[in-house]
Parts: C-alpha cells; structure tokens; sequence
C-alpha cells in the first residue's frame, strides 16, 4: 500500500492505521498483563469487543472514514473483517444495552460506517435495529419509577448517546422512539423538590469516594456524564426540526444553568466538573481547584454544547459566549495529558473544527495547527497503534474512539478531509 499520506516526519497515518488491521496483534498486545491497570486491587482491560469506546466499532469507523477517502485501497475489506468479529462476539456474549459506547448504537454506528449508502447489511442492521429500539423501550419504562443516575441519560451510557444515533436515521420508527427519549430529556430539567431532575444522589454517584464528597448529591456539567450532553441532544434535534413540548424552554434553562455557574478564572471561562447542591441552593459558585480542558469535563465539551443550543434557539448572545469560552484557553489549556478524544488533545481539536464548520471561519485555524502539532509530539513509532492512553499515570495500549489510537487517527483525517462517514457523531459533533 502506497504511503501517500504523509502529515509528519516519521508519521505515516496510512501505516499506523494499517498496524491496526490484525485483530490478534490487537489481542496479544490489549490483553497483554503489562497493559493491564490496576486500581484498589482490581484489574481493569481496555478491551471490549462489542464497545465503541474499546473495541471493534471503532475500528469499524477508522477503516470505513477510510475507505470513502481512499476506495481503490483496501480499508474496506479491514473495515468487513472486523464486522464479522462483531457478529462472532455478539455471537458469543449478546447484547442488549442501548448505549452508544458500550452498546447497540455504538455499533450500529459502525455499521453505517463501513456502508453509508445503507446498500451492503441490511439484515444485520434490521435486526440490531430491532434490538435497539426494543431496548431503548424497555429502558424509558424503567426510568419512569426509578431516581435519576447518570448513566440514565448520559451520552457514554445512557439515552443521550443513544439519541445521537437516532438522530443519523430518517425512518418513522426511529423518529417515534427519539421523540420518547426528548420528552424524558426535557423532564430532566423540571424541578420537583426545588431543583432540577438532573441532580444526582449521594447514592448514585459512580465511587465511594463522590458519595462522601457529595454527601447531599450534585449536578454533573460535563459532556461526556452531565447536563452539557443533554443540551447537546435537544439543541442538535431541534436544529433538524425534531421537537416536542417543553424543548426550548428545557434548552433555554440549561444555558442559564451553565452560564450562571461558568467560571472566570486565569481570564479563561471554565465549569466545574461538578457543582453541589448547596452551591445551587445558596446561588455560589464552585472553586475548581483541578481544570481539564477535554471533550469529557471542561470548556470544549461545554462550549459545543451552548454553541448548537444558540443556533436552535437563533440567539447571537449565546453563540457569541461559546466562542468567547473556546477562545479563552487558546494556548492556555490544563489537564490535556494524551493525544486521545476523552482525555486528550483530539477531543480539543475536534472541538474547534466543530466550532470553524458551524460558524463559518477561519478564527481557529492557527489554533488548530498548534493543537494539532501537540497531537503528533504524543506519536511514538516503537508502539505498534502509534498513540497509547493515559490512564491513573499509566501508558497502556488501546484502539478505542474515546481513549485509543483509533480515535486520534480519525481526529487526524477530519482535520486534514473533513469527515466522510458519521462518526463525529458519537461525540455529538
């Protein structure tokens, strides 16, 4: 295969992506016991084959972005064989979650990577569609009797990663089921006991350690687990003409929210990853003592968000307040320590070709080279994948979309062709 993509001296992302073509390297090396981490004792893998986040969706997508670049090589047919692992391992363990990054919507999503005109897996993708919607149904009659947790309605886990993928499809069916999940979105944002559904219990936050920290609950502003991630879902269906009663307002009071607890700190505005429920009662702000300026928590995540809800709501100030938050941590960036989307540089990146799409300029483009260029420092020609996760001070191998190689190699391709297959949607953007 002809090495014609050439972004960096001793960087070939034609051969860093063909590294990833043999599942069993993929094995040997993920599953390998250096790669493993360790936390209280418990070991934890990066590999999870039906998962967009860890395993073969995302290599699905790499492959078939691909593939719509470059159709006489041969991504597709890579792309294909890791689909029929898909098959093997759904074969093997089942699956019924919902989820974008741990199930059905994050392969589907996939799928329609490797096909985008809808032509090669028809049945394949009838009846995981099936699945997915019998599920997506089964989940909003649980949710109607049960106190609210994040993994209810965040992107990664819960209905708001799923709607991302409804929102790629046009069939009546999907529409019917998007419009069910909007309507439990929006109930989020009614006030019950005094303050927003979205608040999360002592009981419920995901470790020991947030419980006692939280011990009266709190609000998650973050995109990848928080209220940001809600925004973004009914701010982008309104925007394709997809609404249901209350929506506006729903969107128009989560920017108030995150506007009103934004932070001003180093000239640069920033949100907390959390805020408490004494901090919302008493209307006083957060002191955020460690800043990540990532997809997950922080500016980029956020500031998406607030950017797609000025355009649904076709309010100027609050476009206008998005830019004014990007461009405040232009060189000025914290907590960035991997070239990885969740964590990372590529997340930054992705943000701001979001943000130069949507409004049309060419404001971010130095900013654009120079996060680019602190993508590339992280690539090390002695790991096979070209790019490792950082995960608790470790280096470890993954080839995921949110913490792995896969997802640097498509931020890279966005940047350099824009995106060719859906897969910017899994982030939202």
């Amino acid at each position: 295969m002809k090495n014609t993509l050439q972004l960096k001296t001793k960087f070939d992302l034609k051969k860093c992506a063909e590294n990833h073509a043999d599942h069993h390297k993929i094995d040997e090396l993920i599953n390998s016991e250096e790669n493993i981490v360790i936390i209280d004792g418990t070991k934890y893998s990066n590999w999870h084959p039906l998962a967009l986040s860890h395993g073969f969706p995302s290599l699905c997508l790499l492959f078939g972005e691909l593939s719509s670049l470059f159709p006489k090589e041969s991504w597709e047919e890579y792309g294909h064989n890791y689909l029929q692992q898909i098959v093997l391992s759904i074969k093997t363990y089942g699956i019924k979650n919902p989820s974008m990054f741990s199930g059905i919507s994050g392969i589907l999503l996939g799928i329609d990577g490797l096909d985008p005109n809808h032509l090669k897996y028809p049945k394949l993708k009838g009846n995981l569609k099936k699945v997915l919607l019998r599920s997506v149904e089964e989940k909003l009659n649980l949710l109607a009797d049960k106190e609210v947790e994040m993994t209810d309605y965040d992107i990664i886990e819960g209905l708001s990663g799923t709607s991302l993928y409804l929102l790629t499809q046009d069939d009546d069916e999907s529409l019917h089921w998007l419009t069910r999940i909007l309507n439990y979105l929006v109930s989020l944002t009614d006030e019950r006991f005094g303050y927003p559904n979205f608040h999360i219990s002592s009981r419920n936050q995901f470790t020991e350690e947030e419980a006692k920290l939280y011990p009266d609950g709190n609000f998650n502003l973050g995109m990848a687990h928080g209220v940001a991630g809600i925004l973004l879902v009914l701010s982008k269906s309104m925007l394709k003409g997809i609404t249901v009663p209350g929506q506006a307002i729903a969107i128009e009071y989560i920017v108030d929210f995150l506007i009103k607890n934004s932070i001003v700190k180093n000239q640069k505005i920033i949100w907390p990853a959390m805020l408490t429920l004494e901090n919302y009662l008493t209307n006083t702000k957060t002191d955020v003592v460690e800043n990540r300026d990532a997809w997950c928590y922080g500016t980029p995540g956020v500031a998406v968000a607030l950017l797609y809800a000025g355009k649904a709501l076709e309010k100027e100030d609050i476009i206008d307040f998005s830019r004014q938050s990007i461009r405040s941590i232009y060189s000025k960036e914290e907590g960035l320590f991997s070239a990885t989307i969740c964590h990372g540089y590529s997340g930054l990146l992705n943000t701001l070709l979001t943000f130069k799409k949507e409004l049309g300029t060419s404001d971010f483009d130095e900013y654009i080279k120079v996060v680019k260029e602190e993508i590339l420092r992280f690539y090390d020609e002695k790991n096979h994948f070209g790019f490792t996760s950082i995960e608790f001070g470790k280096s470890v191998t993954d080839i995921g979309l949110l913490g792995g190689s896969s997802g640097v190699l498509l931020t890279l391709l966005r940047e350099r062709y824009g995106n060719r297959s859906s897969w910017i949607e899994a982030l939202g953007y």
